[in-house]
């Protein structure tokens, strides 16, 4: 069985530093600081905080876990990469390589809290909460599954109309997560 390592420079000052300053850092000592940013930093500063996004996420369910305000205490969370079902156009299902973002499980593995991040300037679309609540599907007959939906541009109206009637699935807006203190 082989063994899959995602490596990731978890400082954010350190992957700015290297994404944006060591790679331009001929450009930056001649004193273009201000072409520097509009052709380097600029075009690639959203997708570089996508992945800030998701930590901020994550330190978000920690403060939910502290104040006792998730459905039930968890033992483990990460990011999940490997095999799980995955919705195709079609609607059907398969079993392929995917993420998820977070992965919450409580001690005894009967409830599983499954977390996806959208940091990308659109709200978050019906069709990828269909491809998110059908991740782990083997797994559904023996656990508890809840969803919390992260995103930096709101949600559709089947998306919200969806969180309003499952009480399992819970929607978690921008100013909502930068409204906590996570500074603590």
């Amino acid at each position: 069985m082989a063994v899959r390592c995602l490596y990731r420079i978890t400082d954010n000052f350190f992957r700015f530093w290297y994404a944006f300053v060591f790679t331009n850092v001929s450009e930056l000592e001649g004193g273009d600081v201000d072409g520097v940013y509009k052709y380097s930093v600029e075009p690639m500063l959203h997708e570089f905080a996508s992945s800030v996004f998701e930590d901020v996420c994550k330190e978000y369910v920690r403060e939910l876990q502290k104040s006792d305000a998730l459905p039930f205490r968890y033992a483990k969370m990460g990011r999940w990469l490997g095999k799980t079902t995955v919705r195709r156009k079609d609607d059907k299902t398969e079993v392929a390589d995917t993420e998820i973002d977070i992965l919450v499980v409580s001690k005894q593995s009967d409830k599983y809290l499954v977390g996806e991040c959208k940091f990308k300037g659109k709200p978050f679309r019906y069709s990828e909460y269909l491809d998110t609540i059908v991740k782990l599907s083997p797994y559904k007959e023996k656990a508890e599954f809840y969803y919390y939906l992260f995103s930096e541009s709101g949600f559709d109206e089947k998306v919200i109309e969806t969180a309003r009637n499952d009480g399992n699935v819970v929607l978690c807006g921008l100013e909502e997560i930068v409204g906590m203190n996570l500074l603590n």
